[in-house]
């Protein structure tokens, strides 16, 4: 700073020192860093030096020095307000301050100099032979007074200059300030109070027209605001002063109009909201009505003249409803009349008569007021109004208390107002409060926005990444499935019933069995089923069970046959295994020797009560237990199947389940009687209770049903089940890999993972979480793995929460 010259100009401005008409924005530079300051309207330079030292932070011990270079590349100094507003004035554009730290042995106004414009002050310490020549010039200078007077006139007339200038820039600024206020000016109609459109009146009559407004702006509505027409339809009577409302509010305006003499629908001119002479934007206000003729008089008859009855003000009451304008509460500027309306109604038990009047309950007595009261009949509610005048005191103001009144005596209840009166610049700094919060809030509802998008794209991102990883799987899981294709295969070993050449008669219904054996590499998975080839390339599924069994294992499968109606030799169709539409292994066939006559076309074969009853039981599914199944010793078992009855006649009540004598005693005794008859065809099904052997190894129980004479009919049933404590590690780990390369399995599982996690720090038994998992997800309790879990969770829990733990680590779902 000590290296800069500095130049003061000597600002005699006729504004009032310290006093901004408007916010001006300047730029302050030090040591390279630049900020933006906003400057008050009052004493801003003592705001800048103050503001300056807070946003530089730096130790300006001394204080600081402002400066600015002026259109002749000078710089100048500025120290007063004056000095700050000559700077604005001159600069185009924002002005730029230099900001430096002030020294303590810098000195200001050592050596000056008058410049020609006799405005301009130049300090300069290098200048020592300027220094004398001022000091001549100053002792040959004329007395104090001349050289005052001198030193006047140049500065007086800089300063008519200036205050021309100054006049003129606030003029413009004036006005560019009240343009843009003017677009957030704005009124919205918000419904008719009184007089609604086509209303009948009497042409020629008064009508007070009452609109309800809203402030739909951005700024509160100044006072002076006014309602303005154009037209002459209705001839204008009195407008009431507009209320200031602030944005978002709502308030009355009223105008008293003469309604046309011609009857018929009138509209009124249209009304605006004006202020200064522009009109505000908003809607447009009007009036319709339906103006009807005044009823002649009838010349009244000459007839004795009937004396008036007179009311009795005991049959007059009155009762408040509502405020219809200016609730109490209501902020209103002070010194603006505001027009304050009640909602009554009439609760005597007599038409309210002319003469009945609104009236203030003075000390003094009753005071009669400016407005007309409708004449109500008994139940009707009207509107009566009064003009108020605030006062010009901030605070809460109550008015006195109203009535009506007629005949010199009040009845009903009294109404009143009570205001809250306001001055217009605190009304302005609620309305900008008001602004301020409703940014804040528009930049808090932003800024949810965002985050809600943020959390949209991230659940996105997301849902790709899982839809991918299923991709994956479903991807790997086909892969496997073509895998497992290739190593399926089925040998055909022998006929078990109904060998080739059985003879048998058009018509039957038999059921055929094979024994095979899986010759293939991998144990025949779930889903593998017969079906029957009738025709190339076509084939149907056929009811029947089929084992699962491992390479080498050998079993039977029974399938149900309908004799045709063809005698001779007769061969069935192709039948065959079939994994995910792909057959695999040999093909079975049903050779027969058919005896009877075949019936005549289009007439259908008959069965004849006096013919041979053919009971049939025939497999459909499982219901429970899967074959394999392992339970623990002593397990109390409910084993369900789906039976057809592939029999001609009613399997009839009485009949039962019974188990078939094999060297185990699993299942010994077990039986389950019919309690009502099952028709041919009917599917049913039926259960029976068997109880797990103690001793571990795999057992199995064979069913079939038998009539109540002893007779037994229909396919076998079985029932496998494998009796261990627990299973061991290889099988226990075979289950679990089965369990978790189900595709269904592993989506399930991740999707639920958070919520298992969060149970067991919960401290939630693994009995509970799977009940949980098998309830939302019911599919799980008909796998393997899961209904050998069940039975020890409750009992094994912390033997289990290590075995699931190790399982865990296996497959890298928990670090190990």
């Amino acid at each position: 700073s000590k290296g800069l010259p500095a130049i003061r100009r000597a600002h005699k401005s006729s504004r009032v020192e310290g006093h901004l008409t408007n916010m001006s924005a300047v730029k302050i530079v030090y040591q390279g860093d630049m900020r933006r300051v906003s400057l008050p309207e009052e004493q801003p330079f003592a705001f800048l030096k103050k503001e300056a030292i807070r946003l530089l932070q730096d130790d300006f011990k001394y204080g600081i020095v402002v400066r600015y270079k002026d259109d002749e590349n000078d710089i100048v100094t500025i120290s007063t307000d004056g000095e700050l507003f000559e700077a604005i004035d001159s600069t185009k554009g924002t002005l730029k301050l230099l900001i430096s730290t002030r020294n303590p042995t810098d000195s200001e106004g050592e050596f000056v100099k008058v410049s020609k414009d006799g405005r301009a002050v130049v300090l300069s310490k290098s200048a020592i032979d300027e220094k004398k020549n001022l000091k001549k010039v100053e002792a040959k200078a004329p007395p104090a007074k001349a050289r005052e007077d001198a030193e006047t006139t140049p500065s007086n007339v800089g300063s008519k200059k200036t205050k021309a200038l100054d006049a003129k820039a606030k003029a413009k600024v004036s006005k560019k300030d009240q343009v843009e206020d003017e677009k957030h000016y704005s009124m919205c109609f918000v419904s008719d109070v009184t007089i609604p459109d086509f209303s009948e009146q009497v042409c020629g009559g008064l009508i007070t027209k009452t609109w309800r407004i809203k402030n739909n702006g951005k700024l509160t509505w100044p006072a002076g605001v006014k309602l303005t027409g154009t037209g002459t339809e209705f001839k204008v009577i009195d407008k009431l002063p507009v209320p200031v409302l602030s944005p978002g509010k709502e308030g009355d305006v009223s105008i008293v109009l003469r309604v046309p003499r011609k009857p018929g629908n009138h509209r009124s001119q249209v009304f605006q909201l004006s202020f200064k002479g522009k009109k505000l934007q908003g809607d447009k206000l009007w009036a319709v009505v339906k103006a009807k003729a005044k009823t002649p008089r009838k010349q009244p008859v000459k007839a004795t003249p009937k004396k008036e009855t007179p009311i009795d003000n005991s049959q007059l009451n009155a009762k408040f409803v509502e405020d219809v304008s200016f609730p109490d509460g209501t902020k209103v500027e002070s010194g603006t009349k505001v027009e304050k309306q009640w909602l009554i109604q009439n609760t005597g038990s007599a038409v309210w008569p002319e003469g009945t009047e609104l009236v203030k309950i003075t000390p003094k007595g009753l005071r009669a007021c400016r407005g007309k009261v409708p004449l109500l009949a008994p139940g009707e509610k009207g509107v009566v109004s009064v003009v108020l005048n605030p006062p010009k005191k901030n605070g809460m103001f109550k008015t006195r208390d109203f009535s009506l009144s007629f005949d010199g005596k009040v009845f009903g209840e009294k109404y009143w107002a009570q205001l809250q009166v306001i001055e217009q610049k605190k009304v302005d700094m609620e309305a900008k409060r008001a602004e301020k919060k409703a940014a804040k809030a528009e930049k808090e509802a932003l800024k949810a926005e965002k985050e809600k998008l943020k959390q949209l794209r991230v659940s996105q991102k997301e849902a790709a990444k899982a839809d991918k990883e299923a991709k994956r799987a479903e991807k790997a899981k086909r892969k496997e499935v073509r895998d497992l294709k290739k190593k399926l295969n089925a040998k055909f070993i022998a006929d078990v019933t109904i060998p080739d050449g059985f003879e048998t008669e058009t018509g039957q219904i038999l059921q055929k069995t094979w024994k095979i054996q899986n010759d293939g590499d991998v144990t025949w998975p779930e889903g593998t089923n017969m079906v029957n080839w009738i025709g190339k390339g076509i084939n149907r599924k056929v009811e029947c069970k089929v084992p699962l069994l491992k390479p080498g294992e050998t079993g039977c499968i029974t399938v149900p046959f309908e004799v045709p109606n063809k005698t001779g030799k007769v061969k069935s169709t192709h039948y065959s295994l079939q994994y995910d539409g792909k057959k695999f292994g040999d093909n079975y066939w049903i050779v027969l020797k058919v005896k009877g006559n075949s019936p005549k076309k289009g007439i259908k074969k008959v069965i004849n009560k006096d013919s041979k009853q053919i009971y049939g039981a025939q497999f459909v599914r499982d219901v429970n237990i899967a074959d394999g199944t392992v339970v623990r010793p002593g397990q109390v078992l409910v084993k369900g199947w789906i039976l057809k009855n592939s029999g001609n006649c009613v399997i009839p009540a009485g009949s039962k389940l019974v188990c078939l004598k094999r060297a185990s005693t699993f299942g010994k005794d077990a039986e389950t009687k019919m309690s009502q008859g099952v028709k041919p065809g009917d599917h049913f099904p039926i259960t029976v209770k068997v109880t797990a052997p103690n001793t571990p190894g795999e057992y199995t129980a064979q069913f079939r049903m038998e009539t109540a004479d002893g007779k037994r009919f229909g396919d076998k049933y079985w029932v496998t089940i494998r009796v261990s404590p627990f299973p061991v590690p290889t099988d226990f780990k075979a289950m679990a890999m089965n369990f978790l390369a189900d595709s269904k399995v592993v989506r399930t599982l991740q999707a639920e993972l958070p919520d298992i996690i969060m149970k067991i720090r919960q401290g939630k038994k693994m009995a509970t979480i799977v009940a949980y998992l098998i309830k939302k997800y019911p599919f799980f309790d008909k796998h393997p793995f899961v209904a050998m879990l069940k039975p020890y969770l409750k009992t094994v829990e912390s033997f289990m929460g290590d075995q699931i733990t190790a399982l865990l680590k296996m497959f890298s779902l928990m670090p190990v």
